[in-house]
């Protein structure tokens, strides 16, 4: 998972999600800014926090080929 901001868009992120020989496998464009990510794969839950608001959101990632 690699957390990338959208230059132009300064409140959203994207999430690349890539396989372990770097081969991407999905990309996830976020609806919020979030600073920092964590991943729960056994459940396909993508946390993330916004460093400012210090605001936790969820979102569901079962969709997204892991």
């Amino acid at each position: 998972f690699a957390l990338y901001n959208i230059k132009d868009e300064k409140e959203k992120v994207e999430v690349h999600i890539i396989d372990w020989n770097g081969n991407p496998v999905s990309k996830l464009v976020l609806d919020r800014y979030v600073r920092y990510i964590t991943v729960d794969t056994e459940n396909k839950v993508l946390y993330g926090i916004n460093d400012v608001s210090e605001n936790l959101y969820k979102y569901d990632i079962s969709q997204c080929g892991i």
